[in-house]
């Protein structure tokens, strides 16, 4: 089991930008809203 969090938890200005932040806190798991897109 791995922790994850659901999009929307980490907002930054771009993608690239959210994803470093998530990683900065030690999570690789994100599950997104596929009705988000």
């Amino acid at each position: 089991m791995e922790i994850g969090i659901m999009d929307g938890t980490v907002v930054r200005p771009t993608l690239s930008e959210t994803l470093d932040a998530i990683v900065n806190h030690g999570i690789y798991c994100m599950q997104f809203g596929l009705g988000r897109v």
